[in-house]
C-alpha cells in the first residue's frame, strides 16, 4: 500500500497544470518553429544575395564584351564605308586590263611593247617593230577593231615612229580612254 501524505490537488488545479504544461510545450514548439523559419528566411536572403552578385558579375562581363565589340563595330563600319567608297572609285576607273588585253591580241609578229604607262585616262605604249610594214600592220589592225574604239577608247595618237641605227622602228602610241560612269 502507498500512503500519500501530500495534500491532494483538486481537479481544477490539475486541469490548470495540464493547460500550463500544454501552453509551455506549445510555446516552445512555436518558438523553435519561428527560429527555424527566421533562419530559413535569412538563408534564402543570403542565397538570393549570392545569386544577385553572380548576376551582377555576368552583367559586368557582358557589358565589357559589348564595349569591346562596340570598338570593333565602329572599325567595321569604317571599313564598310571605305569599301563602298573604293567600290565607287573602282567602278569609275578606266578598264585598263581589257584595253591592254585587246592591244596585245592585235600585235603582229615582229612588233612588241617595251613599255606601257598607265595614267588616269591615258595609256602610253612604247615599242619596237622589225620593219615599217609590221608597224603599219599593227596600226591597221588597231583601226579595224571597232569594238575597242567605240566602247573604251576615245582617241589614238601615234606620237613617234623612228628608225634607229640597227634598222628597228621605235614607236610610241598615246591612247586616250573614255571615262566610264
Amino acid at each position: 500500500m502507498v500512503i500519500n501524505l501530500l495534500p491532494q490537488l483538486s481537479a481544477e488545479e490539475l486541469k490548470f497544470l495540464k493547460k500550463r504544461k500544454f501552453l509551455e510545450l506549445s510555446s516552445i514548439v512555436l518558438l523553435v518553429t519561428a527560429i527555424v523559419l527566421v533562419l530559413c528566411a535569412f538563408g534564402y536572403l543570403a542565397l538570393l544575395s549570392n545569386e544577385a552578385l553572380l548576376v551582377d558579375k555576368k552583367i559586368a562581363e557582358a557589358e565589357a564584351k559589348v564595349n569591346q565589340l562596340a570598338g570593333r563595330e565602329s572599325l567595321l563600319r569604317g571599313f564598310k564605308l571605305k569599301m563602298e567608297f573604293l567600290t565607287q572609285i573602282l567602278g569609275k576607273r578606266p578598264q585598263f586590263p581589257s584595253v591592254l588585253e585587246k592591244l596585245y591580241s592585235l600585235l603582229p609578229p615582229g612588233v612588241s611593247f617595251s613599255e606601257v604607262t598607265l595614267e588616269t585616262k591615258e595609256i602610253t605604249i612604247s615599242g619596237v617593230a622589225v620593219s615599217s610594214f609590221e608597224l603599219g600592220d599593227f596600226i591597221g589592225r588597231f583601226n579595224d577593231l571597232k569594238s575597242l574604239s567605240e566602247k573604251e577608247v576615245e582617241k589614238v595618237t601615234l606620237t613617234s615612229a623612228v628608225k634607229d641605227k640597227t634598222g628597228v622602228y621605235r614607236f610610241s602610241i598615246k591612247i586616250t580612254l573614255k571615262e566610264t560612269v
